[in-house]
């Protein structure tokens, strides 16, 4: 997916904030940081609305359990990413497709085309998977890490809170996201193999 806006603004924010900027101008930072959490919140709970349809519409149980725990997980990003973004205020508007880009669209595409069938099969299920790894590795890898890299002292300063409960709740959120991109590789292996199975058996019918 490459590097979306959402991180190239957090990058751009974390100079700007750094460059001896008055108080007066750093109105639009802040409204542009409250924007990309709130942004990558909302993208939380698309990915999350996405595990839990798919989640509803398999008939594989171990894909179900999983995809469900994940989801529950991603709600709870959601929920404070959100908050945090809340404390900071200033979001004025936004346009979160916008803003993520290809990652949002493709997921918001995925969640139509599980609405419109009744039940997800092994093939459906592998194909939305194997888009989803790349948006927790996104994640994962680059989301988290930038804000707790670049932002962290930038969000404490600006909501006035303390950085070591911050950063431990952010790092707990990180390595979240890594178990999920993990359990994703694990589904993505084991569907794979049932499926060679289920070809193997029916050629050989």
């Amino acid at each position: 997916m490459g590097v979306t806006a959402l991180l190239w603004e957090l990058y751009m924010l974390h100079s700007l904030l750094h460059v001896g900027t008055v108080m007066e101008e750093l109105e639009k930072p802040r409204e542009l940081i409250a924007k990309s959490l709130k942004c990558w919140a909302m993208f939380e709970k698309l990915v999350a609305d996405l595990y839990e349809l798919v989640a509803a519409k398999t008939s594989d149980k171990a894909l179900s359990l999983s995809l469900k725990w994940i989801s529950t997980e991603s709600r709870s990003h959601f929920t404070y990413l959100e908050n945090l973004s809340a404390m900071i205020g200033g979001v004025k508007e936004y346009n979160c497709a916008e803003f993520i880009g290809i990652p949002w669209l493709t997921n918001e595409s995925l969640l139509r085309d599980v609405s419109e069938v009744e039940q997800v099969d092994v093939n459906m299920a592998l194909n939305i998977l194997r888009k989803l790894q790349n948006t927790e590795k996104l994640a994962s890898e680059e989301v988290y890490s930038t804000i707790l890299s670049n932002l962290l002292k930038d969000l404490t300063s600006l909501i006035d809170i303390n950085e070591e409960l911050l950063r431990a709740v952010l790092e707990e959120i990180s390595m979240e996201e890594k178990h999920h991109s993990k359990i994703v590789e694990l589904l993505i292996d084991y569907l794979s193999k049932a499926l060679e199975a289920n070809n193997y058996r029916n050629c050989n019918k």
